[in-house]
């Protein structure tokens, strides 16, 4: 597993950033991983261009064992973050540390950028699929901060095509699970009579022309939702 230090790094970059901080440490593990087996160092290159940066300045450079100036630059910060340089006494200028350490701290680094996409993928297939589809039982999460998560299996009931739906209720529109939308009325709504909140969500949510979503919340802090007439439970606004 990546060191803490490294995931710190990782949590704290931008996600845009990852795919071009994990293209320069991967390009740079393989062309360092070469210079402790090849003599002479197919790397001279790369590690001046590192050591550059790392000095303020920008070599130009030629050739395939180099970064784009955006991906060594990523490197470079990251490396230094986690103690890849160190200050040479004769000169008084950052050098790479032995190259052991390098590619120790630069393996950690495309670990910890792997785990970091593959968690925000796996949310966002999630989310996605949530919207979209509903379990036969459980609770779901449709991405909304500091709601309750939803049962599907009382959400179900207004869910057309799900196995606990009751065609007598009201229900969501077509291919829709409403899973967003009770989160966000049990976050934003009106708390109304029988222990609910209701949330005018100014549009068209519910098969017969609903706007409104009323949201009960259980005893296991779970909630669920379905479409409604909002102004049959909240008060009209003053006059």
């Amino acid at each position: 597993m990546p060191a803490p230090a490294v995931k710190k790094i990782i949590e704290r970059a931008a996600p845009t950033a990852l795919p071009t901080l994990k293209r320069a440490a991967d390009t740079a593990f393989k062309f360092f991983r070469l210079s402790i087996r090849l003599a002479p160092s197919p790397t001279q290159g790369l590690q001046h261009q590192l050591e550059g940066i790392a000095n303020g300045y920008n070599p130009i450079m030629v050739g395939g064992n180099s970064l784009s100036q955006e991906e060594a630059q990523m490197l470079v910060s990251a490396l230094k973050e986690l103690g890849g340089f160190v200050s040479d006494p004769a000169t008084g200028k950052y050098v790479l540390v032995d190259m052991d350490t390098v590619l120790r701290l630069i393996r950690d680094i495309m670990m910890a950028i792997s785990l970091e996409m593959n968690v925000a993928s796996a949310n966002a297939i999630r989310t996605a699929g949530e919207e979209k589809s509903l379990p036969n039982q459980g609770t779901v999460d449709g991405g909304i901060p500091n709601a309750p998560p939803v049962d599907a299996g009382k959400q179900g009931k207004h869910v057309e095509g799900h196995p606990n739906n009751i065609s007598e209720k009201s229900q969501w529109k077509d291919g829709e699970t409403g899973v967003r939308e009770t989160q966000k009325g049990w976050v934003e709504g009106q708390t109304a009579r029988g222990n609910t909140r209701v949330w005018d969500t100014g549009r068209v949510v519910g098969k017969n022309g609903e706007t409104g979503v009323r949201v009960h919340k259980d005893s296991r802090g779970n909630i669920h939702g379905y479409p409604v007439n909002p102004d049959k439970y909240l008060s009209p606004p003053p006059r």
